[in-house]
């Protein structure tokens, strides 16, 4: 068995210009009653000109995992970017385990061997 631990706290990050593009492609197919702003214009609008249309939309095009791990809300103004950065990291660093999504497999294993427990033998979903 893995280390005895009070708390392990652990994350997966997805590249950001892959969570653009799926939320590009989640509104486009789409197919539900509660249709958001973002799903319509997707439906809209070519990707780049859905992009251009959102530029300015925190919740849509920036980088949101900068905010989160900052700890600084998107409702309010943001401060200097590099400060943000530098908050994001020095949060990131307090986790035991950062991941990356696109890398499911690789982390999942990576993880459990960190841990003690077998190695998943399929992707975890």
């Amino acid at each position: 068995m893995g280390p005895a631990l009070d708390r392990y706290s652990l994350t997966l990050l997805r590249h950001p210009i892959r969570t653009i593009m799926s939320t590009y492609e989640y509104g486009r197919t789409y197919m539900g009653q509660n249709l958001s702003v973002s799903a319509a214009m997707a439906k809209l609008l070519s990707f780049l000109d859905w992009v251009r249309y959102f530029a300015d939309s925190p919740l849509i095009i920036r980088n949101s995992f900068t905010h989160h791990f900052a700890a600084v809300s998107m409702d309010h103004c943001d401060p200097p970017a590099e400060l943000m950065l530098q908050n994001a990291k020095h949060n990131l660093a307090a986790f035991n385990f950062v991941g990356i999504a696109e890398q499911l497999l690789t982390c999942a294993s990576l993880l459990c061997e960190e841990l003690g427990w077998p190695s998943p033998a399929v992707e975890p979903h």
